[in-house]
Protein backbone atom coordinates (compact mmCIF):
# COMPACT_ATOMS: atom_id res chain seq x y z
CA UNK A 1 0.00 0.00 0.00
CA UNK A 2 1.18 3.37 -1.32
CA UNK A 3 2.08 6.01 1.79
CA UNK A 4 -0.34 8.27 2.57
CA UNK A 5 -3.21 5.91 1.52
CA UNK A 6 -4.34 5.19 4.93
CA UNK A 7 -4.56 8.55 5.82
CA UNK A 8 -6.53 9.16 2.79
CA UNK A 9 -8.94 6.17 3.72
CA UNK A 10 -9.02 7.47 7.22
CA UNK A 11 -10.47 10.94 5.98
CA UNK A 12 -13.36 9.06 3.65
CA UNK A 13 -14.45 6.99 6.62
CA UNK A 14 -14.44 10.26 9.04
CA UNK A 15 -16.33 12.25 6.08
CA UNK A 16 -19.08 9.75 5.65
CA UNK A 17 -19.02 9.60 9.47
CA UNK A 18 -19.80 13.19 9.55
CA UNK A 19 -22.46 13.12 7.20
CA UNK A 20 -24.59 10.71 9.33
CA UNK A 21 -25.79 14.05 11.30
CA UNK A 22 -29.95 14.13 11.39
CA UNK A 23 -30.76 14.96 8.13
CA UNK A 24 -33.72 16.69 9.62
CA UNK A 25 -31.81 19.47 10.96
CA UNK A 26 -29.96 20.47 7.57
CA UNK A 27 -30.65 21.66 4.44
CA UNK A 28 -30.20 18.13 2.41
CA UNK A 29 -28.85 17.95 -1.33
CA UNK A 30 -29.49 15.31 -4.75
CA UNK A 31 -26.96 16.19 -7.14
CA UNK A 32 -26.48 14.42 -10.99
CA UNK A 33 -24.36 15.83 -13.39
CA UNK A 34 -22.67 15.39 -16.70
CA UNK A 35 -20.04 16.79 -18.87
CA UNK A 36 -17.07 16.19 -20.76
CA UNK A 37 -13.36 14.71 -18.62
CA UNK A 38 -10.30 16.26 -20.43
CA UNK A 39 -7.08 14.40 -18.99
CA UNK A 40 -3.54 16.07 -19.25
CA UNK A 41 -0.70 14.28 -21.36
CA UNK A 42 1.58 12.23 -18.78
CA UNK A 43 4.18 10.34 -18.49
CA UNK A 44 3.18 6.60 -18.82
CA UNK A 45 6.67 4.08 -17.27
CA UNK A 46 6.18 1.16 -18.34
CA UNK A 47 8.80 -1.58 -16.43
CA UNK A 48 8.94 -5.35 -17.59
CA UNK A 49 11.34 -8.21 -15.66
CA UNK A 50 11.60 -11.63 -16.63
CA UNK A 51 14.50 -13.86 -15.18
CA UNK A 52 17.38 -11.23 -14.93
CA UNK A 53 16.18 -9.49 -17.86
CA UNK A 54 14.74 -5.93 -17.61
CA UNK A 55 13.35 -3.21 -19.85
CA UNK A 56 11.74 -0.39 -19.10
CA UNK A 57 10.37 2.56 -21.60
CA UNK A 58 8.87 5.69 -20.74
CA UNK A 59 6.58 7.42 -23.15
CA UNK A 60 4.89 11.25 -22.70
CA UNK A 61 0.91 9.53 -23.45
CA UNK A 62 -2.27 11.89 -24.90
CA UNK A 63 -5.34 10.51 -23.27
CA UNK A 64 -8.53 10.95 -25.17
CA UNK A 65 -11.38 13.70 -23.46
CA UNK A 66 -14.22 11.32 -21.78
CA UNK A 67 -17.69 11.86 -20.91
CA UNK A 68 -18.39 11.57 -17.07
CA UNK A 69 -21.18 11.22 -15.37
CA UNK A 70 -21.82 11.21 -11.32
CA UNK A 71 -23.85 12.24 -8.55
CA UNK A 72 -23.85 14.09 -5.08
CA UNK A 73 -25.55 13.84 -2.13
CA UNK A 74 -24.92 16.30 1.12
CA UNK A 75 -26.65 19.15 3.03
CA UNK A 76 -25.85 22.58 4.41
CA UNK A 77 -25.73 23.80 7.87
CA UNK A 78 -28.93 25.80 7.18
CA UNK A 79 -30.86 24.50 10.22
CA UNK A 80 -28.53 22.78 12.87
CA UNK A 81 -27.00 26.69 12.78
CA UNK A 82 -28.26 29.33 10.40
CA UNK A 83 -24.50 30.85 11.42
CA UNK A 84 -23.15 28.54 9.19
CA UNK A 85 -25.52 28.19 6.10
CA UNK A 86 -22.68 28.54 3.56
CA UNK A 87 -21.05 25.41 5.20
CA UNK A 88 -21.77 21.91 3.83
CA UNK A 89 -20.12 17.96 3.38
CA UNK A 90 -20.80 16.12 0.37
CA UNK A 91 -20.46 12.66 -0.50
CA UNK A 92 -19.33 12.70 -4.32
CA UNK A 93 -19.37 9.59 -6.63
CA UNK A 94 -18.10 9.30 -10.71
CA UNK A 95 -17.09 7.66 -14.07
CA UNK A 96 -15.52 8.13 -16.66
CA UNK A 97 -13.32 6.00 -19.60
CA UNK A 98 -10.01 7.58 -21.16
CA UNK A 99 -8.38 6.04 -23.87
CA UNK A 100 -4.89 6.40 -25.54
CA UNK A 101 -4.97 4.69 -28.87
CA UNK A 102 -1.44 5.32 -30.36
CA UNK A 103 0.03 4.08 -26.84
CA UNK A 104 -3.10 0.84 -26.52
CA UNK A 105 -4.05 2.33 -23.33
CA UNK A 106 -8.14 2.11 -21.77
CA UNK A 107 -8.71 3.20 -18.14
CA UNK A 108 -11.58 3.10 -16.17
CA UNK A 109 -11.69 5.41 -13.40
CA UNK A 110 -14.46 5.72 -10.63
CA UNK A 111 -13.37 8.65 -8.25
CA UNK A 112 -15.30 8.48 -4.54
CA UNK A 113 -15.21 11.68 -2.92
CA UNK A 114 -15.67 13.40 0.55
CA UNK A 115 -15.54 17.00 0.05
CA UNK A 116 -15.86 20.19 2.33
CA UNK A 117 -18.47 22.87 0.45
CA UNK A 118 -18.57 26.17 0.68
CA UNK A 119 -21.46 28.48 -0.93
CA UNK A 120 -22.70 32.20 -1.36
CA UNK A 121 -26.36 31.39 -0.06
CA UNK A 122 -28.11 33.86 -2.41
CA UNK A 123 -31.94 33.59 -3.58
CA UNK A 124 -31.06 33.02 -7.04
CA UNK A 125 -26.85 33.16 -7.69
CA UNK A 126 -25.30 30.61 -5.75
CA UNK A 127 -21.57 30.58 -6.37
CA UNK A 128 -19.82 27.69 -4.40
CA UNK A 129 -16.18 25.93 -3.98
CA UNK A 130 -15.43 22.28 -2.88
CA UNK A 131 -12.71 20.50 -2.18
CA UNK A 132 -11.46 17.33 -0.56
CA UNK A 133 -10.30 13.80 -1.24
CA UNK A 134 -10.80 9.94 -0.90
CA UNK A 135 -10.54 7.19 -2.94
CA UNK A 136 -9.70 6.50 -6.47
CA UNK A 137 -10.90 3.25 -8.16
CA UNK A 138 -9.51 2.64 -11.62
CA UNK A 139 -8.78 0.01 -14.03
CA UNK A 140 -6.25 -0.16 -16.95
CA UNK A 141 -5.74 -2.41 -19.78
CA UNK A 142 -2.29 -1.61 -21.36
CA UNK A 143 -1.31 -3.51 -24.70
CA UNK A 144 2.74 -4.17 -24.21
CA UNK A 145 5.33 -5.48 -26.57
CA UNK A 146 6.95 -8.23 -25.06
CA UNK A 147 9.44 -9.22 -28.31
CA UNK A 148 12.46 -8.02 -25.91
CA UNK A 149 11.61 -10.97 -23.56
CA UNK A 150 10.71 -13.32 -26.95
CA UNK A 151 6.98 -13.77 -25.55
CA UNK A 152 5.57 -11.25 -28.74
CA UNK A 153 2.64 -9.20 -26.98
CA UNK A 154 0.42 -9.03 -24.73
CA UNK A 155 -2.44 -6.77 -22.84
CA UNK A 156 -1.85 -6.28 -18.66
CA UNK A 157 -4.92 -5.79 -16.93
CA UNK A 158 -4.90 -4.36 -13.57
CA UNK A 159 -7.46 -2.36 -10.67
CA UNK A 160 -5.52 0.14 -8.41
CA UNK A 161 -7.29 1.64 -5.51
CA UNK A 162 -4.97 5.24 -4.50
CA UNK A 163 -5.94 8.64 -2.76
CA UNK A 164 -6.56 11.11 -4.71
CA UNK A 165 -7.23 15.17 -4.59
CA UNK A 166 -10.76 16.73 -5.19
CA UNK A 167 -11.60 20.44 -6.42
CA UNK A 168 -14.31 22.07 -7.95
CA UNK A 169 -15.91 25.98 -8.64
CA UNK A 170 -19.64 26.47 -9.90
CA UNK A 171 -21.99 28.90 -10.25
CA UNK A 172 -25.84 27.69 -9.73
CA UNK A 173 -29.04 29.57 -10.32
CA UNK A 174 -32.37 28.73 -8.56
CA UNK A 175 -34.73 27.88 -11.35
CA UNK A 176 -38.00 26.79 -8.58
CA UNK A 177 -38.15 26.62 -5.10
CA UNK A 178 -36.18 23.44 -4.57
CA UNK A 179 -34.08 23.02 -7.80
CA UNK A 180 -31.12 24.74 -9.15
CA UNK A 181 -29.30 24.24 -12.11
CA UNK A 182 -25.09 24.51 -11.85
CA UNK A 183 -22.30 24.76 -14.25
CA UNK A 184 -19.35 23.92 -12.62
CA UNK A 185 -15.70 23.14 -13.25
CA UNK A 186 -13.53 20.03 -11.50
CA UNK A 187 -10.21 19.17 -11.42
CA UNK A 188 -8.55 15.33 -9.71
CA UNK A 189 -5.44 14.04 -8.97
CA UNK A 190 -4.14 10.66 -8.59
CA UNK A 191 -1.10 8.46 -9.00
CA UNK A 192 -1.98 4.64 -9.56
CA UNK A 193 0.35 1.90 -9.92
CA UNK A 194 -0.56 -1.18 -11.96
CA UNK A 195 1.00 -4.58 -11.57
CA UNK A 196 0.46 -7.66 -13.79
CA UNK A 197 2.15 -11.07 -15.40
CA UNK A 198 1.89 -11.72 -19.21
CA UNK A 199 3.23 -14.35 -20.63
CA UNK A 200 5.60 -14.90 -17.36
CA UNK A 201 6.32 -11.41 -17.82
CA UNK A 202 6.42 -9.01 -14.88
CA UNK A 203 4.73 -5.59 -15.33
CA UNK A 204 4.29 -2.68 -13.67
CA UNK A 205 2.87 0.43 -15.28
CA UNK A 206 2.98 3.75 -13.39
CA UNK A 207 1.79 7.19 -14.06
CA UNK A 208 -0.20 10.22 -13.11
CA UNK A 209 -3.56 10.78 -13.90
CA UNK A 210 -4.40 15.27 -13.50
CA UNK A 211 -7.89 15.54 -14.92
CA UNK A 212 -10.33 18.61 -15.27
CA UNK A 213 -13.96 18.22 -15.89
CA UNK A 214 -16.60 21.05 -17.31
CA UNK A 215 -19.87 19.41 -16.22
CA UNK A 216 -23.43 20.87 -16.06
CA UNK A 217 -25.32 20.06 -12.71
CA UNK A 218 -28.80 19.51 -11.58
CA UNK A 219 -29.36 20.17 -7.52
CA UNK A 220 -32.58 18.93 -5.70
CA UNK A 221 -33.06 20.57 -2.43
CA UNK A 222 -34.92 19.15 0.44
Amino acid sequence: MKRGKPLFIAILVLGLTGMAVPLATAENFVDIYGGVAIPADESVNVHGSQGGATLETTDLVSFDEAFTVGGRVGFWYTEANPSMDYVGLALDVSYFKTEADDFGTEIYVVPISVLIMLRYPGDTFQPYLGIGGGLFISHIEQKVDLSFFGAGTGTAKDTSFDPGFDARAGLGIKVRKNITVFGEGRYTYFDPQYKDTVSVVRLKVETDYNVFYILGVISYHF
